[in-house]
């Protein structure tokens, strides 16, 4: 059992570990030397897009200020994206290429990962996190949402139809959903992603 954190410093001793292995925690790179060493950075996903985007963001920013800072970096976005998706795109377009030591991006709007558990103190926001190295997602990690009846409610939700430009992650049904945990525990989960850096 853990939480987003847990699973936070397990993927960096592996991710570590594998550089060992191969003889240096230092990776060249054409942005530039990534540097596995040291304390790896935690980086709130709004206050990385209020700094790229050069005024401030949270997650009750509107749509429309959005869209405007979308159109002032030239991102190109569907009208139909809900603020969520647009906060996800032009994060994904004005943060993550610049991103290239090791950085923990966590505090995501709740569109990002369905299943995360609800962030404890910030409503609107989930605790999960991406990993960036050399301006790419590495890993992904959250806390799971483990009360069954959330998850059914976010699963159904989820498999109701979708406006346009809104992907569809999954679906659910009355007859196959079963809850991944029926306790009160923490529970982490996390992926990578092994490509060239």
């Amino acid at each position: 059992m853990g939480d987003q954190r847990t699973i936070a410093q397990l993927i960096h001793d592996i991710i570590v570990a594998a550089a060992d292995a191969v003889g240096s925690r230092q990776v060249d790179t054409d942005q530039g030397t990534i540097d596995l060493d040291g304390q790896w950075r935690w980086l709130p996903f709004f206050d990385g897009l209020s700094e790229a985007a050069g005024r401030e963001i949270t997650v009750e920013t509107s749509l429309e200020e959005l869209r405007a800072v979308a159109d002032e970096r030239e991102v190109e976005y569907d009208p139909k994206w809900n603020a969520g998706k647009l906060s996800l795109e032009l994060f994904g377009d004005l943060v993550e290429p610049g991103l290239i030591q090791p950085t923990f991006v966590h505090d995501y709007p709740s569109l990002a990962q369905p299943l995360a558990r609800p962030h404890r103190s910030e409503p609107g926001k989930i605790e999960a996190w991406d990993l960036i190295i050399g301006g790419m997602e590495r890993g992904t990690g959250f806390t799971e949402l483990i009360d069954p009846v959330i998850q059914r409610d976010v699963l159904v939700r989820q498999s109701s139809p979708q406006p346009p430009g809104i992907r569809r992650r999954c679906s659910s049904t009355r007859t196959s959903w079963r809850p991944s945990s029926t306790g009160p525990r923490r529970w982490a989960v996390w992926g990578s992603a092994s490509t060239a850096w």
